[in-house]
């Protein structure tokens, strides 16, 4: 149904006399002010359902009937009216007035409203949705897989235990839900059972202590391999008894207890295999020996350099037991590593009762030991690694990055370098999300991670103990508001939004209310492992579950969405652009979570239970909210007029700040909604850039942001080779390049709201996949590439690519093409072969030859140089290697032909010795050196720098000499790019006209005229035909040169890799 403006209505009401207060009866029980404007609202719906125009007289008559309606209720009820009556009352208004079609839609709209209530307590209706399977349903959770048996049971039991759940409700909460005013999230679980949300659960309890799953009692593990596996035991029963997502605090920190467990157990290993009487040469050999293999023992690409030797933990000690610690750090590196893959694969290959992968989040980062450092580096590599023969992007755990400073913010403190694993896995894999450390502190009073993807606990002190608790903790539910909807129903009356604002926050409080007494009636025996074994407590099995509970030990959550659509209301929809907003815009959407945080902090100051404003995720609330606000009030600008509606505070998906302006805007809201938040960034492919990654991080970490994911493209279609970001269509996704969507072909991974998921093989809701598909990045770049067979890649920024080639490639060359056409193959050959043309030919292709050959062994010893040795002034060399990308070729020629001259300062010593360098073709090579030295230097630095120097040190060794280590190891590594930078320096001599005009003294007789001379002589005689004929024959030769080049570079490669 549509809006309609209500001009007038507001100010006639302010400006009524005051009168005797009129009370309405809901349908709910709540008694509150009879409002006129909800019936000149759903009058003027029916007028719009009909195409029925309202001019000034149906706006007087529409405002009679509402006041004809409080007349009577006024004379006929001593109390409050029933909604019903007054409807009814409405009805024959319009019926008086001769408005039957208006009644009839009238009417109809109320009735459709009574069987969409009934519907929604009606098992058997609920049953059919699922059999027809109703998209709002089966995909309301990303997480879950409807098509396989145990989701379709759960969802089964959920719509049943939805539809008691309604009658269960208070009827203020239940009717509220069902018309869209609030969200009861989970209902498909609570009320029906007393089960929990989100939490911390205290693992480490469990395996220090022992606990009991199922009828296997468990002792504490003697491994880390061990205690991963268990905890994964724990995770997927504690999946199973409540709803929402688990976390695994400081896991490095915890985990290094039992990797020492390991560590000890190898250092006794090698007492064994390294006894007291074994040589010092042959332990060394050992050592040297298991540090070789470890790159393959962890699964290290081949472009990832080796892990530095290792050094004992006590250096005092004599060097055989310094040998016998080091190879024991290395077996427990691989033993670290082997655990966090375990942990991952069992997580994502774990279904729990309810059909989905257990909602798991892994927070790490603060420990520094050297225990806590490999935990890290594993969790790393075998993220980044991914899962599979095809490497697929793991969804779960996800991954919580805690950055600290003088732990791992800044370079020089001890984690930087893991800081930077982490910067590198989220480009590659979206995860970690990140956490500073302080800025968490500030925001909920104590650091812990978030529970599932964003839901946060507040700092809590034990009163017993007088120390802060992060673990063993819980939330236990979330209602969310639809503040969209408060802001239509008020007109744009800011005093009327108050109104219907505390009105919704009362009915939410109820909600709120009723889910605290519903999980304090569990009993601890409905889920052991949460209640008796440790994950919350280790309580009797006859004891209050309300004990971990009351105090604010736990959370409840009140949610919000959509203040980017709630404020366009009042200050229209171009109060946010892409690099600014309206302050006073901003300002309204803040003052409404402000306004929430002050009632949290009234309810959990009169009750003892902590409440907490909660920024929704709104996975698939996204959808329903606008789909029913849509239904309701029409497409209204900057509101409906999206299948979405926006998630909390953050910037609209559609438009394009940048970074520091999207985090700029979004910083102040997390320190009013500290009960759960997430600020996150799109960008484009980052793998090449990651320092742009972390300039961001570092900028939020400044600012205040406390909690920052990353979203950038890491797609990938196992048809075409494409990486980067997939094409949305109706209701999934395809790869740009060839179009395929298979989910057993692809791999697609978007952030679906605080987590990630795969929508291709669990499709989203329709306003969720809506939104996802309206992101645009908030920082220009790549956006995919595809991968070849040999490893090599194509940048795939298509229609860009198409375009620039076009205007400064392909249409230039056209154009060449259709001149040289204009003249006939015997005029063409016979130009040709001129003596001045054929001449130009051969001294442009022969000097560009020497000058590349000069260029390859200078050019490599040159970057030999910068690599390898330290001197004074090393950075100013390396950029004066850029002079002559830098310097205009004309400059380049006229300082080199006077440095040459006889009377130069080169060219007077070089005439004294009677060498003549200009006007010939020495200073043709000379001048096509300095302009060709720089492609060569470029492209060996690079290679070199990445060169593992292990290698070196190995052949040495072995007894190799320098000149053999040279040609043997090192030689094949940099051909390649020896050879491109031949190839580049060739095409750049065989073109050269600016560098080589001045010096060269273009003389026919001593045949120093280069080709793109003669194409210039023969362009200022007007002779296009023929200059484009000649400029055709160097396309052609560079094409096949470079051809040639690119051909054996490529074989020389393959064979590198075979070796």
């Amino acid at each position: 149904m549509e809006t309609q403006t209500l001009e007038g209505v507001a100010t006639e009401t302010e400006n009524a006399p005051e009168m005797v207060k009129v009370l309405v009866e809901k349908r709910d029980g709540r008694v509150v002010d009879f409002d006129p404007i909800n019936i000149i609202s759903a009058v003027k719906s029916a007028f719009a359902d009909l195409d029925k125009k309202i001019g000034p007289q149906e706006e007087r008559l529409i405002r009679d009937i509402a006041n004809q309606v409080e007349a009577e209720i006024k004379d006929r009820y001593n109390g409050p009216a029933k909604i019903e009556d007054i409807q009814n009352l409405v009805e024959h208004g319009l019926i008086e007035d001769h408005l039957y079609d208006v009644a009839r839609t009238y009417t109809n709209y109320r009735l459709n409203k009574d069987i969409e209530r009934a519907k929604a307590t009606d098992i058997n209706e609920a049953v059919r949705r699922l059999v027809d399977r109703d998209e709002a349903l089966v995909r309301e959770n990303a997480n879950k897989d409807s098509n396989v048996y145990s989701t379709q049971r759960d969802l089964l039991a959920g719509a049943v235990s939805k539809a008691s759940a309604f009658s269960m409700l208070p009827d203020a909460v239940s009717n509220a839900h069902m018309k869209g005013d609030i969200h009861f999230h989970d209902a498909d679980y609570s009320p029906f059972t007393a089960q929990s949300n989100c939490s911390l659960p205290n693992y480490w309890d469990m395996l220090a202590n022992g606990f009991t799953l199922g009828n296997a009692p468990m002792g504490s593990p003697n491994s880390i391999s061990i205690a991963a596996t268990q905890i994964t035991q724990i995770m997927k029963d504690v999946a199973s008894s409540q709803y929402g997502g688990q976390t695994a605090n400081r896991a490095d920190e915890h985990f290094a207890e039992y990797a020492k467990k390991d560590y000890d157990k190898f250092l006794e290993q090698a007492h064994e295999i390294m006894p007291d009487d074994l040589p010092i040469e042959i332990a060394e050999r050992q050592v040297r020996m298991a540090k070789a293999v470890e790159p393959k023992r962890l699964h290290f690409e081949k472009d990832r350099p080796a892990l530095p030797m290792d050094e004992p933990f006590d250096k005092t000690s004599d060097r055989l037991q310094q040998l016998r610690e080091i190879w024991a750090k290395i077996q427990t590196r691989k033993a670290i590593y082997d655990a966090m893959q375990t942990m991952e694969y069992q997580i994502n290959s774990n279904r729990v009762s309810n059909g989905q992968t257990p909602f798991v989040t892994v927070g790490f980062g603060l420990g520094t030991d050297w225990f806590a450092r490999e935990i890290q580096r594993a969790i790393f590599l075998n993220r980044i690694r991914g899962l599979g023969s095809e490497h697929h992007t793991a969804i779960f755990p996800k991954l919580v990055f805690t950055i600290k400073h003088g732990v791992n913010a800044d370079p020089g403190d001890p984690n930087y370098d893991l800081k930077q694993l982490a910067l590198e896995c989220a480009t590659k894999r979206m995860y970690p999300d990140v956490i500073f450390y302080e800025n968490i502190v500030k925001i909920t009073g104590s650091f812990k991670a978030p529970m599932g993807c964003r839901s946060f606990l507040q700092g809590w002190i034990d009163p017993k103990t007088g120390k802060d608790v992060e673990d063993g903790r819980m939330n236990l539910g979330v209602v969310t508001v639809n503040i969209p909807r408060i802001a239509l129903e008020s007109h744009g009356d800011k005093d009327r939004f108050w109104k219907i604002f505390d009105e919704r926050m009362a009915v939410a409080h109820q909600a709120l209310q009723f889910r605290i007494m519903r999980c304090k009636q569990a009993t601890p025996v409905n889920a052991p492992t949460l209640f008796r074994f440790g994950a919350f407590g280790r309580l009797g099995a006859n004891d209050s579950v309300d004990q971990l509970f009351r105090n604010e030990r736990a959370t409840v959550s009140l949610g919000y969405i959509g203040l980017y659509e709630a404020t366009s209301v009042f200050y229209g929809k171009d109060w946010m652009r892409d690099h600014d907003w309206d302050p006073e815009g901003k300002e309204f959407a803040l003052s409404i979570v402000k306004r929430m945080n002050e009632l949290c902090k009234d309810w959990s100051t009169a009750e003892g239970y902590h409440y907490s404003v909660y920024s929704t995720p709104a996975e698939s609330l996204t959808d329903r909210f606008n789909r029913m606000d849509r239904e309701k009030f029409g497409e209204v600008d900057g509101v409906t007029d999206h299948d979405f509606y926006t998630n909390s505070f953050h910037y609209p998906v559609w438009l394009q700040p940048t970074p520091m302006e999207k985090l700029d805007y979004e910083k102040d809201f997390p320190y009013y909604a500290s009960g759960g938040f997430i600020n996150y960034c799109e960008f484009p492919c980052l793998q090449a850039n990651p320092k742009a990654l972390e300039a961001v991080w570092d900028y939020a970490y400044t600012i205040g942001i406390g909690y920052l994911g990353t979203n950038t493209p890491i797609d990938r279609c196992y048809e075409c080779g494409f990486e980067g970001d997939f094409e949305p269509t109706e209701e999934g996704f395809k790869c740009p390049e060839c179009g395929n969507s298979d989910p057993d072909r692809c791999n697609v991974t978007k952030r679906t709201c605080g987590y990630l998921g795969n929508p291709v093989q669990r499709p989203m809701v329709h306003g969720r996949h809506e939104e996802i598909a309206h992101r645009v990045k908030h920082m220009s770049g790549e956006t995919g590439h595809v991968t070849l067979d040999d490893g090599s890649e194509r940048r795939c920024t298509f229609g860009i690519v198409v375009l620039m080639l076009s205007l400064i490639v392909l249409i230039p060359l056209a154009s060449v093409l259709v001149y040289s056409l204009k003249i006939s193959p015997g005029e063409f050959f016979s130009l040709l072969w001129k003596s001045n043309v054929r001449n130009a030919f051969l001294t442009s292709i022969g000097c560009s030859l020497v000058a590349a050959g000069i260029n390859t062994v200078f050019g490599v010893i040159v970057a030999w140089t910068l690599v390898k040795y330290d001197f004074p002034g090393k950075r100013i060399v390396d950029g004066l290697i850029e002079l002559p990308f830098a310097l205009p070729t004309a400059v380049a020629g006229i300082t080199l032909s006077k440095l040459y001259s006889e009377t130069g300062f080169f060219g007077k010593m070089l005439a004294g010795i009677g060498i003549k360098v200009t006007y010939t073709k020495t200073g043709l090579v000379i001048a096509l050196v300095f302009v060709g030295l720089p492609f060569v230097i470029r492209a060996v630095q690079p290679v070199l720098e990445k060169l593992d120097g292990q290698y070196e040190e190995a052949a040495y060794m072995l007894g190799a000499s320098p000149s053999k280590t040279f040609r043997r190891v090192i030689l094949p590594e940099l051909r390649p790019a020896i050879l491109t930078g031949f190839g580049l320096a060739l095409a750049r001599g065989i073109g050269e006209y600016g560098s080589v005009i001045y010096i060269s003294g273009n003389s026919a007789k001593e045949k120093t005229q280069v080709v793109s001379y003669v194409i210039m002589q023969k362009l200022s005689y007007i002779d296009y035909e023929s200059a484009t004929a000649i400029a055709l024959v160097m396309l052609v030769l560079s094409f096949v040169l470079l051809l040639f080049v690119n051909i054996v570079q490529a074989r020389q490669a393959a064979r590198t890799n075979l070796l």
